[in-house]
């Protein structure tokens, strides 16, 4: 298919419902759009070397703009009617092309200083929005505009959050580039979030606390349980209770070695209530204490949890942080506890103690942690009025 490709046409142009549409554009010769099932719209360029036809893929359309693909095209095309191979020309030094760095940053980066999560985000964004943007692009010919058209496509389609993530990623990659020596100079800097976030600030109420507790007995073993322990733990980390460990478990302690969200080992001190939950799990083979595979590997599907949670407690519009952030409440609202007493049983660095007392004060806090975490049990068995805790019949 020919077409006078305008910027109106490219995002009406329908998708195909397999394989891909090209659509040729009759300004220059051998420029060209490629439609995919997705409704992805990337450019090439097909041209002639020694007889043999060649296509190059320029980029993808709207993180580069129709006139910024002509343009490129053009240069290709007149490089090859001149017998000269446009890759050789125009195409970035490999050790320089964008690809290629931002694999070295996932590898000797990303990989070996961030949190599984965090790497998969910036997996994410790096193959699923940056490359397909800068392909084979000299990462020094990358500038603000460049990275103001990746992050506006992204606001253009109604995920600003989404945008502000990928700032971020793209900001600690070309910050480690900087540092490399790729780059005299981030183009980051000074460009500021997209979108402007406001943190979440739902608290469960006693009645919704009580009604999730007691939805948890519906759900049975590990999910029940785990939210359970989630709870009665002072609200721990998801990921650090997802992954609580036998091994971890030290008397009426629970010791977190691996590394944490504030990249320090953690003392959880188990309450009365807690210790009780962890009589009545089932023994398994493996290590993890809540398992579908006899301990062998963690409890996975959260997602599937909290709508089944949802269900069958009726509680609406909360997360699992949520938790986290009801409990600190209640322990100044209700326990009357001093903040660096949630923080230390939260395992936070917020703030709450610093200058010279957070560089001198290493004191852990164990009994007050102890205290904190026996008073927030009891209250807990108050919201949700619990009985004797008794095993829970296993889900496989």
């Amino acid at each position: 298919m020919r077409r006078n490709l305008t910027e109106t046409l490219l995002p009406q142009l329908t998708p195909p419902a397999s394989g891909r549409l090209e659509v040729i554009d009759v300004q220059v010769p051998g420029f060209g759009v490629r439609i995919g099932r997705s409704g992805s719209r990337t450019f090439f360029i097909q041209y002639r070397i020694d007889g043999k036809q060649v296509r190059q893929t320029l980029g993808r359309h709207p993180a580069m703009t129709l006139l910024e693909g002509r343009r490129t095209a053009a240069r290709f095309a007149d490089l090859a009617r001149a017998g000269l191979d446009p890759r050789q020309e125009l195409l970035a030094p490999e050790g320089n092309r964008f690809d290629i760095v931002a694999d070295q940053f996932l590898h000797r980066y990303a990989a070996r200083h961030q949190r599984p999560k965090t790497l998969r985000e910036t997996q994410r964004y790096i193959d699923g929005v940056l490359k397909p943007a800068w392909e084979s692009r000299d990462i020094t010919t990358i500038h603000k505009a460049d990275i103001f058209r990746v992050l506006d496509a992204l606001v253009d389609r109604g995920v600003e959050i989404t945008a502000n993530r990928c700032l971020a990623t793209i900001r600690r990659l070309f910050n480690w580039c900087q540092e490399r020596g790729y780059v005299e100079r981030s183009p980051v800097d000074g460009i500021r979030p997209p979108a402007r976030e406001r943190p979440r600030t739902r608290v469960l109420t006693d009645r919704e606390l009580g009604a999730i507790w007691n939805a948890t007995g519906e759900l049975g073993f590990p999910a029940g349980a785990w939210v359970q322990m989630m709870i009665v733990t002072g609200g721990q980390r998801v990921r650090d209770v997802v992954t609580m460990r036998h091994s971890e478990i030290q008397g009426d302690v629970w010791r977190i070695e691996h590394p944490t969200k504030s990249e320090s080992p953690h003392n959880v001190p188990l309450s009365t209530l807690a210790m009780e939950l962890l009589s009545v799990a089932p023994s398994l083979e493996g290590d993890f204490v809540f398992s579908t595979t006899n301990g062998h590997k963690h409890i996975q599907a959260l997602s599937k949890i909290k709508r089944k949670l949802d269900d069958a407690s009726g509680v609406k519009d909360w997360r699992y942080h949520d938790i986290r952030r009801t409990v600190a409440t209640a322990f100044g609202e209700h326990l009357a506890l001093p903040p660096h007493i949630a923080e230390a049983v939260q395992n936070r660095r917020s703030g709450t103690v610093s200058g010279v007392v957070a560089v001198y004060n290493r004191a852990q806090y164990e009994r007050a942690k102890r205290d904190a975490l026996e008073a927030w049990s009891t209250y807990v068995r108050n919201a949700a009025q619990i009985g004797p805790i008794h095993a829970t019949a296993r889900i496989r």
